[in-house]
């Protein structure tokens, strides 16, 4: 197996385990001029509008997390066979920017983000960082609209340039071979203002099979503070397949649930996104994912959102030194 292949089945194995998401809270619009009230999932978090069927919130906070590029390295230059580790080496850094597009219906291209993250290895099985993408914060593609850098104005979803969500996370490996886990945790804030913060635990885990790789990171956000306005648990079970259609180029269907616990019910989506990515040299890849916040079943505050009108697209690039 290549150097350049090795990569390319990781860093998909990342976007494999990262996510739509999409802004919650206690009052959405959903785009087709229906108001809905009680918290929203699409993706994480606690306090915005969400936008499965067209205006996507940009404050809104991402609070279903995950560890985004936080695959996306392992010790790529390795002659061994398999896949390289989950978990950066010590000593090499990592970076994955991805930049979020909203094409939701009657909310094309409101708002548009650019969200950074960036991981290093600081022990043989330990790698830190912070994450701003839906696939560093929520654990599904796609991303939260508004986060990170929100560049389009307060007139287009975004209302503050910059407001969150952050992850401060580590990855701990706990299991290497052709079945790795890790141990995912972080401190997050979901947003800056209001000051929203949460705490994230869950795991990342990776099954390779040839050229087939399944993914999986399960994990709950829970809100430490102004939980009496929303600020609570949020579970994401992100679940993906990712395919090496050669050595440069591969190809990923991820899907899974995310809602609030409180009243998951009334407060849940199904997203689902397909992407692929290519390799541009043995450091660099590059890629995209369209994605669908609810095609099959969500909700928000108990309205039905499902639907092909919720949708996004991101544009992403990993660098590895």
């Amino acid at each position: 197996m290549t150097r350049g292949s090795k990569f390319l089945i990781v860093a998909l194995s990342t976007f494999a385990m990262a996510g739509t998401a999409v802004a919650q809270g206690d009052g959405g619009d959903t785009g087709d001029g229906t108001d809905t009230s009680g918290d929203t999932s699409g993706d994480t978090t606690a306090g915005g509008d969400t936008s499965a069927g067209g205006d996507t919130s940009a404050g809104g906070d991402t609070g279903g997390d995950t560890s985004a590029g936080g695959d996306m390295g392992g010790d790529m230059g390795t002659e061994m066979g398999g896949p390289p580790p989950l978990i950066t080496p010590k000593g090499k850094i990592k970076i994955f920017a991805a930049v979020d597009i909203n094409l939701s219906k009657s909310a094309v291209g409101k708002p548009v983000d650019i969200t950074p993250d960036v991981w290093y290895g600081v022990m043989p099985k330990l790698e830190i960082g912070v994450a701003h993408s839906g696939m560093g914060v929520g654990g599904f593609w796609g991303g939260g609209l508004g986060g990170g850098v929100c560049i389009t104005g307060k007139s287009s979803n975004c209302p503050k340039v910059y407001n969150g969500p952050l992850l401060i996370g580590a990855h701990y490996a706990l299991v290497e071979g052709g079945f790795d886990i890790a141990a995912d945790a972080g401190f997050e804030f979901r947003s800056l203002d209001p000051n929203l913060m949460a705490v994230k635990l869950g795991i990342l885990g990776r099954k390779m099979a040839g050229k087939i790789g399944i993914m999986f990171n399960p994990n709950i956000s829970i809100g430490l503070n102004k939980r009496s306005g929303g600020n609570k648990e949020f579970l994401s079970i992100p679940v993906a397949v990712h395919f090496m259609a050669t050595p440069k180029v591969g190809v990923g269907l991820q899907t899974g649930i995310a809602g609030t616990l409180s009243h998951f019910g009334d407060n849940f989506t199904v997203p689902v996104s397909v992407g692929g990515m290519f390799m541009l040299n043995d450091k660099m890849m590059a890629g995209a994912s369209f994605n669908l916040f609810a095609p099959f079943a969500g909700k928000v505050g108990g309205v039905d959102i499902s639907g092909f009108d919720g949708r996004s697209i991101t544009l992403f690039f990993g660098f590895h030194n």
